[in-house]
């Protein structure tokens, strides 16, 4: 339970950085941020997710949530390389 409790708050704030690294990405470097898009889903957002397919791998909801926060990545690349 206390394990469960430190990890909410960890993975909650790692998402956070991950979108933040590729807001900020998109706004230095315009298009070419779609480029980190790939390599942060893999290397900073799958290891977060991870746990939820190893409790449940049959459940949909955790691939539909991946593809989810996949294209809300993309967008937030694409949209911040405008402004």
């Amino acid at each position: 339970m206390a394990l469960a409790a430190t990890l909410v708050p960890l993975s909650t704030l790692h998402e956070s950085a991950v979108f933040s690294f590729i807001g900020r990405g998109a706004k230095d470097l315009g298009p070419l941020s779609l480029a980190l898009v790939p390599t942060t889903i893999l290397f900073a957002y799958l290891p977060v997710r991870i746990h939820a397919f190893a409790d449940d791998p049959g459940d949909r909801a955790n691939r539909v949530w991946q593809w989810i926060t996949t294209g809300w990545l993309i967008l937030l690349s694409l949209l911040g390389s405008l402004s």
